[in-house]
């Protein structure tokens, strides 16, 4: 069942209609965001470089150049905002390092690294130590608690959220309710998500339209799963109605669906079909692909229930081509997801190794006066000066190796970031694919289908599967996440085909050889015999995994 576009608490990650809608918000927005404040930032560096400022002023300027870039220099904008927390805290002036952990906590959350930003918000809940209730930090955490399904942890901050609500502060007390309905929902507490939600509607002020019929969507989302179908089509008509008084035309079709949707499971064919067809026009201006394929097939199977098979079979055209429209979308999100969450590890990285940099710097500036003290003072200092000199040489390879260390750990992280993503994929591949078997042997098996329709039919499901299959290898994601592997390869003397690229890409990911079949549409035997192959030509020592191979080579 789908939800509104515009929910408090965005839904656990699967693949299904409301979070494909949770990941299409999320590129829009992202993309949308990026405003060009090219001028503006240059202006306030050349400030930050040329003024004398004191260490508050520095540090608000690097609060604001961070959030101006956040959408078009993520590494950039991290590296800002660290330096705008190290100041703050200099000097003691903790609500301002608050703001910008908060700041980062956001941007992990966009690239939907949960953990860190969970990191980030406890520690800027922890500098304001509850002086200051800020409801977007405490509704980030209670997300991202859900997003790792930690409902206790979700439950704590949403609560403290509520009983920050002064008794009087409705609107306060109405969101409070929708993310204890939202969390209750998601964790499978379906009674509690409708009387909670219902709360909230007591609370919203009845002039806000959209909120109001945001919260009933929802609503009806809960009974349709409680399978209470009559109360869900009361909720999605109210919700119709409100929409369409506040001129929310998109979301109006939504509902349209919605209440299709539930119609088709009363099998109520005629009414479904009706309502069907009327979201279909609403969604169609939105051009939205991840409503379109649920309209699409609910409309192809209700018109196969109303004995209308060239119907039936017009609109599996158009479910066929929206999914691989939303199937382009989806893959290109995954790939700006994936470069998001590489930049914030590299800026993360790069604000720590600046940081050790100035601290050495400062070491060597003091040390510099010292020595220059103790020359014009006391000579009899020398000797103890270069000890000092010695024990920060130490120091100073010290963290160097650290350095070093915590670079390997960035690329280890990326590859298993990969891997995770590869392995999502195949098992996402395989369950599609089952399902697309199943429709194939559906359409086999009817009689409401002329021979010729069934073939035409089934041509276009295997068309489908066969170019879909072909469309899940990314020879970009290949080269970016490689490069190093490939580079040192080169090194030795080793020249590799696309195809042996691809392939060590996989292996390097811990990838089993069915996984790799499915991603490269071929069986798993001849997957072996590729590993055996490359193995081969990499002149792989015995007893030893490519896999290990591999990474030392990386390490070069």
């Amino acid at each position: 069942m789908l939800g509104p576009t515009n929910s408090i608490l965005p839904m656990q990650f699967k693949f299904t209609p409301l979070s494909l809608l949770a990941l299409f918000v999320f590129v829009c927005s992202f993309s949308s965001g990026q405003t060009n404040n090219s001028a503006e930032i240059k202006k306030l560096e050349t400030k930050l470089m040329l003024e004398d400022l004191g260490i508050y002023e520095q540090a608000n300027l690097h609060l604001k150049i961070g959030k101006l870039g956040r959408g078009n220099n993520t590494q950039k904008s991290f590296q800002h905002f660290f330096k705008s927390i190290k100041k703050f805290e200099s000097i003691e002036n903790y609500q301002g390092a608050s703001k910008a952990n908060h700041q980062i906590c956001e941007m992990y959350m966009d690239a939907q690294r949960w953990d860190k930003a969970i990191k980030y918000g406890l520690k800027s809940l922890e500098l304001i130590d509850g002086k200051v209730i800020n409801p977007i930090l405490l509704n980030d955490l209670a997300t991202s608690y859900v997003r790792l399904e930690l409902y206790d942890e979700a439950f704590k901050y949403v609560n403290i959220y509520k009983t920050s609500c002064s008794k009087n502060d409705r609107e306060c007390k109405s969101k409070a309710y929708q993310l204890l309905a939202l969390v209750y929902g998601e964790s499978g507490n379906q009674d509690s998500s409708i009387v909670y939600s219902q709360r909230a509607l007591e609370n919203i002020d009845a002039s806000n339209l959209i909120a109001r019929a945001n919260v009933l969507n929802n609503l009806g989302v809960t009974f349709k799963e409680k399978k209470r179908f009559d109360e869900a089509i009361a909720a999605f008509y109210q919700s119709k109605e409100l929409y369409i008084g506040s001129n929310d035309h998109p979301n109006k079709a939504i509902a349209l669906l919605n209440i299709a949707l539930v119609e088709t499971i009363q099998e109520k064919y005629d009414s479904a079909y009706v309502h069907s067809q009327a979201a279909l026009a609403g969604i169609l201006k939105s051009s939205r692909h991840q409503f379109l394929i649920d309209c699409y097939l609910n409309l192809a199977e209700v018109s196969e229930q109303l004995g209308r098979p060239e119907q039936s079979l017009g609109y599996y055209k158009s479910y066929f081509k929206a999914l691989g429209n939303l199937k382009t979308e989806d893959m290109k999100s995954n790939m700006a997801a994936l470069k998001l969450k590489d930049e914030l590890e590299l800026a993360e990285a790069d604000a720590k190794d600046e940081l050790i940099r100035t601290q050495i710097k400062q070491e060597n500036t003091n040390l510099i006066w010292t020595v220059s003290t103790l020359i014009l003072l006391l000579f009899i200092a020398i000797g103890a000066l270069l000890l000092k000199r010695i024990k920060s040489k130490h120091k100073i390879d010290r963290l160097l190796l650290e350095n070093s260390q915590l670079n390997q750990d960035v690329l280890k992280k990326r590859i298993d970031f990969t891997g995770g993503e590869l392995s999502q994929l195949s098992a996402y591949i395989a369950s599609r694919n089952e399902f697309l078997d199943d429709l194939k042997r559906r359409i086999k098996e009817s009689k409401g289908l002329s021979s010729e329709n069934r073939n035409d039919l089934l041509g276009t499901i295997n068309q489908f599967l066969n170019s879909d299959r072909e469309s899940h290898s990314s020879d970009t994601l290949i080269e970016e996440t490689n490069q190093l592997l490939f580079f040192n390869l080169d090194k030795r003397g080793v020249e590799l085909s696309p195809k042996e690229k691809k392939l060590l890409f996989y292996l390097i990911s811990d990838l089993s050889s069915k996984q790799i079949g499915d991603l490269t549409n071929v069986n798993s035997a001849s997957v072996d015999t590729a590993r055996y192959r490359i193995r081969a030509k990499l002149n792989v020592p015995k007893g030893d995994t490519i896999q290990n191979f591999l990474r030392n080579v990386m390490k070069g």
